[in-house]
């Protein structure tokens, strides 16, 4: 069975939660750190002038709206006016939770990632988690490798009806493509999609919060630097939960990690 990697840092109250609580926080797609993130548009100027105003009768007949020059305005402008544009990003982020992992490479194991461990474990001085992906599934049911390449393309479709699968295949692009030089991250995403409350209130904070069993969990990695007050600490808790325990260590003639278990 496969696995999959995050990256924390036990200095932080919130990180430590995913141990001491077995809670997995789903951010917000604006919390990310890049900025890009999940913020990919359809492209209306894809669209011949006749497709434009297919799409919008389509609009129209889903909306259920009194098809009206004033109203065909307002729908276009709503696609081409990029403030307006940023304003459905930001309702659009409070219904999507994301939780990014690491994967393991044919090059390295997910944990061996040394930039990984300096950007999200607080320079080796935190702790990597290891999951079993596929436990993951039952809590995250969309999940996937990221795509790193250039800005895809997204031409808008309609009618919505007969372009269901490509609508949903692009919003999977939208949600999983990232430029090419977060390719070292090795991503695997999975997300979750609020299909019960008001879209303009979004998600509630709860539910962005998921509890994992105890079967979930893997193994442990602490950081090379991490102090001694921490693994100690880290260290009661995963053997109350019977969690394999594994200090990094530096290779001496290489610029790789290798590993000593400790529990």
């Amino acid at each position: 069975m496969e696995v999959v990697y995050k990256f924390r840092d036990w200095g932080n109250k919130y990180h430590k939660k995913i141990l001491t609580d077995n809670e997995i926080y789903l951010a917000p797609p604006n919390k990310i750190n890049d900025p890009f993130d999940c913020r990919i548009n359809e492209n209306f100027s894809l669209l011949s002038e006749k497709e434009f105003e297919q799409y919008i009768d389509d609009q129209i007949n889903l909306l259920n709206l009194k098809n009206l020059d004033s109203v065909r305005i307002k729908i276009k402008n709503r696609y081409t006016n990029q403030d307006k544009l940023k304003k459905e990003y930001n309702v659009h982020c409070k219904n999507i939770g994301v939780f990014s992992c690491c994967h393991d490479t044919k090059e390295d194991k997910g944990w061996q990632n040394i930039l990984l461990w300096s950007h999200y474990s607080n320079e080796h001085k935190g702790f990597c988690v290891v999951f079993w992906k596929e436990k993951l599934f039952k809590y995250l049911t969309i999940h996937g490798e990221v795509k790193y390449g250039k800005y895809p393309k997204l031409k808008p479709l309609a009618p919505v009806e007969k372009n269901k699968k490509k609508i949903i295949k692009n919003f999977i692009a939208l949600l999983s493509t990232k430029e090419k030089r977060w390719k070292y991250e090795h991503e695997y995403r999975y997300i979750k999609i609020n299909t019960k409350n008001n879209s303009e209130t979004g998600f509630h904070k709860e539910e962005r919060i998921i509890k994992l069993s105890n079967d979930c969990f893997v193994g442990v990695f602490l950081g090379l630097n991490i102090p001694k007050n921490h693994e100690k600490e880290i260290l009661v808790l995963c053997r109350q939960k019977n969690i394999p325990v594994f200090k990094t260590k530096m290779n001496p003639f290489d610029f790789t990690l290798t590993n000593e278990q400790i529990i």
